[in-house]
Parts: C-alpha cells; structure tokens; sequence
C-alpha cells in the first residue's frame, strides 16, 4: 500500500496572526485595563495553537473536503436544534439560546456558502445540501441578524457569479442561477415583511434600520444602532489618543463600564482592534485579508473563489461583531488560509491540468 505523506506548506496567514499575538502581549505592559489584556492574551495564545493543529490537520490530503463536511453536517445540526429548542413560533428572537445573534448569524452564513460550494462541487448529495441549506437560512431569519442576512446574500450571489466566471458556465446555466438566487431574496424579503412571526423577529428591524438610515426616529424605539454607533466613536477616540500600540489588548470593555456603566465590547472587530493594539496590531491580524486577494488573483479556481468569499462576508460581519477571540472564527480563518496556500487542488483546477498533459503528449 503507497503511504500518505503529509503535504505542509508554511501559511504567511499563521505568521501574521502570530506577530498579532505578540503585539497583544507587548500591549499588556500599558494596557489600561491589564487584566482584561491579560486574560485576552491567553485567549489569543491558545487560539493560535488552535489554529496551528487545524491547520496541520488539513494539510493531510483531502483533509479540506472532510472539514467542510463537518461544517456542513454541524451547522444543519444546529440549525435544526435552533428551530427545535427555541421559542420563535412565537415571534420571539432566539438570542437566550445562541446569545449575540449577530456572531451565531454570521457562522451560519458562512457555512451556508460552505454548504452551497460543496453542492455545487458534488461533494454532498444534492438533497442534503439544498435541503441543509433552507434550514441553515431559517436559522438567520429566526435569530433576527440583519447584518447576518446581508453576509448570506453576498456569499451566495458572489460564489455563484465567480464560480460560473472561472468554470465557464453556458449563458442558460448562469441566468437560471441568478433567476433561483433572485427569487429567494424576493421570497425571503415577503416573508419577513408579510409573516406575522417572521415580521416580529426580523421584518420590523429591517423597517427600523431604514427609517434610522432615512433619518427618521424609529417606530420601534431601537437604541441598540445608536448605541453601537457611540461605542465605534468612542473606540477610535481612544485609538487617536495612541494610534501606534493602542491602549490595550481587551481594554474597550473597562473603559466603558467606567463611562456609562456598562460592560461590553465595542461591536466592531475593525475599532476594538485598533483601540487595543493600535496600528501594530491590527495591520498583522488583517494581513491575512491581502494575502487571500493576492492568492486569488494569481491562482483562480473553485478553492481560492470559496476563500476569497469568505473573506468577503468576513469584512462585513467585522463591522458588527468582535470577532478576534472567537474559536469557531478561528476555523473558518485557518480553512480559508489553507484554501489559498494550497489553491492548486480545485476539481476545476485538476481538469485543467489533465488537458494540458493529454496536449504535451
């Protein structure tokens, strides 16, 4: 029997997020709140072992496709044990099950774009990953995350359009999936506005979030927009007052409970990271982010357009969440780090080589 070798190739993603756990420690000397930057550090720290392991373990062959799986299977689980334990028949959100909706959100739709990619790739059966993905988009309806919905539609509709794009899809083929992806929005959108339940979880909210952007008073009296918008104001204040190495990793938290009594996170990864670690630490952390540009445009195929997506919906769900200390957003990084260091292992990608073999011949 041939043996299996490992195939590691060295992740600059790995290294940047290790120069990032250091400038967290460094920051820890004149932290203004140097508990919380201490225990923020061991967080980090052991995250990086975290995504040192998943990361070795995907470098074993086919161990990407098996990851994925996982995804797939474990957050169709969840969805179904959300639809299942959780009061939403009622019109309640269902943030005592999931806590913050808009971090549950967002990891349901990233592997909702999971699910999808494995669909298109006939990794998973048709039914299971269709139907899987109804499910997973209740999920986001019911938890009532607007933010969550916007990354859905971005993944779906980017994954479609890049995907299409570099396998050359016939023109039918494209049409009929932007007709499908279009008529989901539509029913999706009608539901929310039109269904009692579904109005009272998220439909009401979107009204609300237009009325704020109008600026008009909201009929719901949401404050938690306004609020969130004096938290990123208050953020970068701080991070004007040291824009280099912040004012400590995990400090924003002490910070605002001095000033309004209330502890809590600034809500948006971009501001707690520079208030924290300034300009060293963020550049490093979000290195990544380019490195996943660039190994898209050099190398386009079906793995580098899943990373490049992810990417995408991770931008937009940073606006709204404090993601950096997060371990299931450590998954989704590393497999995206793997993804464009090992972007030469596409189905798409191996059909191309095939035919340039069969031509030298």
């Amino acid at each position: 029997m041939a043996s299996r070798k490992n195939n590691i190739k060295l992740s600059y993603g790995l290294i940047c997020y290790g120069i990032f756990v250091i400038i967290c420690m460094f920051s820890c000397i004149y932290s203004t709140a140097k508990a919380d930057s201490v225990e923020k550090v061991k967080t980090v720290v052991i995250l990086w072992f975290f995504m040192l392991s998943i990361y070795i373990f995907l470098c074993n062959k086919n161990r990407s496709e098996l990851l994925m799986k996982f995804i797939v299977y474990s957050s169709v689980s969840a969805a179904v044990y959300l639809l299942i334990n959780s009061a939403w028949s009622s019109g309640t959100r269902v943030t005592s099950i999931i806590g913050d909706s808009n971090q549950a959100g967002a990891y349901f739709s990233y592997s909702a774009t999971i699910i999808f990619y494995c669909t298109k790739q006939k990794s998973i059966n048709r039914i299971i990953g269709y139907g899987g993905l109804i499910l997973v988009v209740w999920a986001i309806l019911i938890s009532g995350s607007r933010s969550s919905l916007l990354e859905l539609f971005v993944g779906l509709v980017a994954l479609q359009i890049i995907m299409d794009n570099i396998t050359n899809e016939r023109l039918y083929k494209r049409l009929f999936g932007f007709a499908v992806i279009a008529a989901a929005v539509l029913v999706i959108y009608h539901l929310a506005m039109t269904n009692e339940i579904l109005y009272e979880i998220l439909g009401r909210r979107i009204d609300s979030m237009f009325e704020i952007m109008s600026g008009k008073k909201s009929s719901i009296n949401e404050t938690s927009t306004e609020m969130r918008r004096y938290f990123r104001q208050w953020a970068l204040e701080r991070f004007y007052s040291s824009p280099i190495g912040g004012t400590g990793i995990g400090s924003f938290n002490d910070y605002l409970y001095n000033k309004i009594g209330r502890y809590a996170f600034s809500h948006n990864n971009y501001v707690e990271l520079l208030q924290g670690v300034g300009l060293l630490g963020t550049i490093p952390y979000y290195s990544y982010h380019f490195i996943t540009i660039k190994g898209f445009i050099d190398n386009r195929n079906e793995r580098t357009t899943l990373a490049i997506v992810l990417l995408l919906q991770m931008l937009i769900a940073h606006y709204a969440v404090v993601f950096y200390y997060q371990k299931l957003e450590i998954i989704f990084m590393t497999l995206m780090m793997y993804l464009i260091c090992h972007n030469k292992e596409g189905r798409y990608w191996s059909e191309i080589k095939k035919k340039q073999s069969y031509i030298e011949r």
